[in-house]
């Protein structure tokens, strides 16, 4: 079978047979070297510009009376000057996003990136802060624990743990910590 690369969908694309939602594809277009690209990547080869047809593998799962598996739904990845800028599921969709595509779209699209970088920062450092946080509270005394738990935190050094109260009594506190950073959008009201 050899190697692969990995193509990640920006939005999930589902199944027109079955329905099940797909988030990437395997591709042998490339270096065959199981990279795996997103929407912004620079890829390898000589296709400087243009539209790469691909399919979608669907084992069908969710039908009963199912055939085994298919490859037959294609998708289009939009190439521009070795950028992957678009994956859409019609061709001449795709044919037109290439033949559209602008120097501000290409602002627009490392600008959304920068953004996703940057709020993935920022969830990492809370992430890391309030984990930190988090096992510190730990290693306190009983009594300590307690009058944190309770919300006395008027001292100054009580006020770090402000952050995790909320997560104290959850029976998995460092999953919902990630799970309400992940719900987060940290970049929303930055101005380019």
């Amino acid at each position: 079978m050899g190697l692969f690369d990995t193509i990640m969908f920006p939005k999930p694309i589902i199944c027109k047979k079955c329905g099940k939602t797909h988030e990437s594809t395997q591709t042998k277009q490339f270096e065959n070297l199981m990279v795996t690209y997103s929407v912004g990547d620079m890829v390898p080869g000589n296709v400087m510009s243009g539209v790469i047809q691909e399919t979608i593998f669907c084992d069908h799962g969710d039908i009963e009376k199912k055939e085994n598996y298919s490859f037959d739904q294609p998708i289009f990845l939009v190439i521009w000057h070795n950028i992957l800028t678009e994956i859409v599921e019609n061709l001449k969709e795709a044919e037109n996003k290439l033949s559209k595509f602008t120097l501000g779209d290409l602002y627009i699209l490392y600008r959304n990136l920068y953004l996703e970088k940057i709020n993935y920062q920022v969830k990492y450092e809370r992430l890391k802060t309030q984990t930190r946080i988090f096992f510190e509270y730990l290693e306190l005394s009983p009594e300590k624990q307690e009058e944190i738990r309770k919300g006395q935190v008027n001292t100054f050094n009580n006020i770090r743990y402000l952050h995790i109260i909320e997560y104290l009594d959850k029976k998995k506190p460092i999953e919902e910590i990630i799970k309400n950073l992940d719900d987060q959008k940290f970049t929303e009201n930055l101005i380019f």
